[in-house]
C-alpha cells in the first residue's frame, strides 16, 4: 500500500507542476554590429507592469572616425541604462555616458528601438542612433559630435 501512496503523491505532484503560474522572469539580449559600433547587452527582467530590469550589462564599442578613445569600448551597466520601454511589441533602451571629474565634457548616446516580429515572438528587430560628444581638443567650445545609424537586433526568452 505504500508504493500506491507514494505513485500518487508524485503523479500529484507532476500535475500541481503543470497548473503553475507563468515564468515570473525572463531575459534578453541585444547585439549590433557593423562599421560605426558593436554593441551587446542583456538582462533578465520581470514579468508584469513595469518589466524591470535587473543585472543589466554589456558592453559598447565605437569605431566611428575621430571617436575619442576613452569612448571607444565601454563597459555598460544599470547606471548607464537612462531609461527603458518594455511592453507589448516594444523594446527600447536609452544608454547614456558621461565623462566625469576633471577631463572635458563629453557623452556618449545610444537609443535602441526595436519592435517584435510578427512571425516569432521571441525576435526584436529595429535601429539604433549613436550620438558621441566630446569637447576634448576642439578648438571651439561647441565641441564635436560623431553620429551613427543602422540596425539592431534582439532576442527575448
Amino acid at each position: 500500500m505504500q508504493g500506491v501512496t507514494r505513485a500518487a503523491g508524485l503523479g500529484l505532484a507532476a500535475l500541481l507542476v503543470g497548473f503553475s503560474p507563468a515564468r515570473a522572469s525572463g531575459n534578453f539580449l541585444c547585439e549590433i554590429d557593423d562599421q560605426a559600433l558593436k554593441f551587446s547587452v542583456e538582462s533578465t527582467f520581470s514579468h508584469g507592469l513595469g518589466e524591470v530590469f535587473t543585472d543589466f550589462r554589456g558592453h559598447l564599442s565605437v569605431a566611428l572616425k575621430d571617436a575619442p578613445e576613452d569612448f571607444t569600448s565601454i563597459e555598460i551597466g544599470a547606471e548607464q541604462l537612462s531609461h527603458h520601454w518594455f511592453a507589448g511589441p516594444d523594446l527600447k533602451l536609452h544608454i547614456y555616458k558621461e565623462r566625469i571629474a576633471d577631463a572635458p565634457h563629453g557623452y556618449v548616446e545610444l537609443i535602441v528601438e526595436t519592435r517584435q516580429s510578427k512571425d516569432d515572438e521571441t525576435s526584436y528587430s529595429g535601429a539604433y542612433k549613436l550620438t558621441v560628444f566630446d569637447v576634448g581638443k576642439s578648438s571651439t567650445t561647441e565641441g564635436r559630435t560623431l553620429k551613427a545609424e543602422g540596425n539592431v537586433s534582439c532576442s527575448v526568452g
